[in-house]
């Protein structure tokens, strides 16, 4: 008899979503900058994220898995802001 290989469940974690995670006994409150796709152990989803805050390195960024964070707020589906397009350049008028 075959055994169906069981998947965790996939997070629908995306880019510009707001998350929180906790370390230690405090919260961070983190942005998605980008998703890694399931390449953690047993195909979880991992994700780049950076702290928000008025006192973080908006350059320091860090990996962390899906299961880990919980999601605060969605980014709005379907909007990018208009530097983001593929095939634009950054600063570039119109």
């Amino acid at each position: 008899m075959r055994t169906a290989k069981v998947r965790p469940k996939r997070r629908k974690i995306r880019v510009g979503d707001r998350v929180r995670i906790t370390l230690g006994l405090s919260t961070t409150l983190l942005e998605v900058v980008e998703d890694r796709g399931n390449l953690g152990v047993g195909g979880r989803q991992i994700v780049r994220v950076r702290e928000l805050g008025p006192y973080s390195d908006p350059d320091s960024t860090y990996e962390v898995r899906a299961d880990d964070v919980t999601i605060v707020r969605r980014a709005p589906t379907g909007s990018r802001r208009r530097n983001d397009r593929p095939g634009k350049a950054l600063g570039r008028a119109r």
